[in-house]
């Protein structure tokens, strides 16, 4: 099965975001100097004589120097978003990196593009430039950014009512800070809507995924299970029916990306003794096993 890694995105969406990076590197190359300037000490000569103030470590306003500075972040997510195992991190980087590169950029735009009598195309091209780069911003921030069918493993694609009001039903029937593993999209949803504790792995050395994919419950995830914390296990049948769209469906480094999972593997714990199923919808199972830890 092929890795499938960052998702493929629509044309539009690509040139849009590719355009957008390429005027907020315009606007970062005409406006870092020009906010490091601002923060020069009162009195300063324009020009370079600023920033050899800045260098000698002479300025007047930290918070200018450590925005300007903290811009050049845009850059490192965007090379982090061209990587399969860095995707998600570029992704939520640029939502605080653009807090800085907001700044540099309406320096550019007020001290360079539009000068000190702004008319015609002064005034039109940069409000167009915003414009891109807020939807280049959106456009690469998401998968698909008008909300469609729920897909396997996609982040926000995979965010739908179903498994929210399992959250939620987790919180009302069985109560907030109960152990709980699944996979990463059910991992969020039950810490966010239902309160649990979520628990990333089952014991040291022991991942989700490698008792949930396993056809059958050997002596060591059983024990593994047994000698763990975890209260419930809750099985999303819906991973069965297609291949994650980020390459994986429990960790990033998971041996099986991009493999599916099979139904038999997740529904073998209905034969498992210790073991009670509680909630099923239809697609969402969840499992009790704390019968399991009375076997030690």
């Amino acid at each position: 099965m092929e890795h499938l890694g960052t998702p493929d995105k629509a044309l539009y969406m690509r040139l849009t975001t590719l355009l957008a990076l390429l005027l907020g590197a315009l606007g970062l190359a005409t406006g870092f100097f020009r906010s490091l300037a601002m923060a020069a000490p009162s009195g300063a000569q324009s020009g370079w004589r600023s920033i050899q103030d800045i260098l000698e470590r002479r300025w007047r306003d930290s918070r200018l120097v450590l925005l300007s500075l903290l811009a050049f972040g845009l850059p490192v997510s965007v090379a982090f978003r061209w990587t399969g195992a860095g995707w998600e991190v570029g992704n939520r980087m640029g939502t605080f990196v653009f807090i800085a590169v907001g700044l540099v950029v309406a320096v550019s735009i007020v001290r360079f593009w539009q000068g000190r009598t702004p008319r015609g195309w002064r005034r039109i091209a940069p409000a167009v430039a915003l414009v891109i780069i807020v939807l280049g911003g959106v456009a690469s921030s998401t998968i698909n950014p008008i909300h469609g069918r729920y897909r396997v493993a996609a982040d926000q694609a995979s965010i739908e009512p179903m498994g929210i009001e399992t959250a939620r039903w987790a919180k009302e029937w069985l109560g907030a800070g109960n152990r709980f593993t699944t996979d990463r999209i059910n991992r969020l949803l039950l810490a966010g809507y239902g309160r649990q504790d979520v628990r990333a792995t089952i014991v040291e050395g022991v991942d989700p995924a490698r008792i949930f994919e396993a056809e059958t419950l050997g002596p060591d995830e059983f024990w593994a299970l047994a000698r763990s914390e975890i209260d419930f296990l809750l099985i999303d049948l819906r991973l069965t029916t297609a291949p994650p769209v980020l390459g994986f469906y429990f960790q990033p480094w998971e041996a099986r990306q991009g493999a599916p999972l099979s139904g038999a593997a997740l529904l073998k714990f209905n034969d498992v003794k210790g073991v009670t199923r509680i909630y099923d919808n239809g697609w969402i199972v969840i499992y009790d096993v704390r019968g399991l830890h009375e076997n030690l």
